[in-house]
Order: structure tokens, then C-alpha cells, then sequence
């Protein structure tokens, strides 16, 4: 009788796990965007200092986190859906934004691939 109400229990329960997670690597994506804003304002004087693989670093590390965790958030916010966890405000945030930040960053990814590609090619 005991194991029936244990049971029991568990379904009553809203189950928002991946729709959690998926909110809080929106946040995270959020807030490695905002370093990556900040590494823009360091003036151009102390950057040329710099090695070229320290900038590479300073400047490449905090895109590469930022689409490692909107990936993330995206993977979450579908497998929330997947699961028929319950729509609420976690969920919507985290999937629209980690949709919208994935989305741009994959486009700025291809669009500097199609830069380099005709930059290389010959020009006739």
C-alpha cells in the first residue's frame, strides 16, 4: 500500500528538468555574449600588444562557449518538447532564445566560410 502511494506521487509531479536547463544555458549563452561585448571595448592599443594566438584565444574562446551552450540550451528545449514537459515561462524563453542565438551564430559561421571561399578563389 505504501509503494502504491510512492507511486503515485511521482506522477502528479510537473516534470521541467530539460526546460530548466535549457533556461540556464540561455543564461550562461547570455552572459558569455556579454563578455565577448566587453573583450570589444579593451582599447586597440593594448590588444596589438598581444600575440596573435593570445588574441586569437581572448577573442575566440568566448564565441566557441557561446555556441557550445546555445546548442545546448536548443537541445534541451527539444527534448523539454520531446518529453511533454509543461509549457510555462522557462521553456518558451529558453527555447526561443537559444533558437535565435544558435541560428545567428551558424549563419555568421557559414557567411565568414563563403568570405574566405571568395576571397581565395581567383578572380576572373
Amino acid at each position: 500500500m505504501e509503494e502504491e502511494k510512492i507511486l503515485d506521487s511521482n506522477l502528479n509531479q510537473t516534470q521541467t528538468k530539460h526546460a530548466r536547463l535549457s533556461f540556464l544555458l540561455f543564461l550562461w549563452t547570455l552572459g558569455f555574449m556579454g563578455i565577448s561585448f566587453l573583450l570589444t571595448l579593451i582599447p586597440e592599443s593594448w590588444i596589438d600588444q598581444l600575440q596573435d594566438s593570445i588574441k586569437a584565444l581572448l577573442f575566440g574562446i568566448p564565441v566557441l562557449v557561446v555556441l557550445i551552450t546555445s546548442f545546448g540550451g536548443l537541445r534541451n528545449a527539444i527534448l523539454s518538447i520531446r518529453k511533454k514537459e509543461t509549457w510555462g515561462f522557462y521553456k518558451i524563453v529558453g527555447l526561443l532564445g537559444a533558437l535565435i542565438i544558435f541560428t545567428t551564430i551558424v549563419l555568421l559561421i557559414v557567411s565568414n566560410v563563403f568570405d574566405v571561399v571568395n576571397t581565395l578563389s581567383p578572380n576572373e
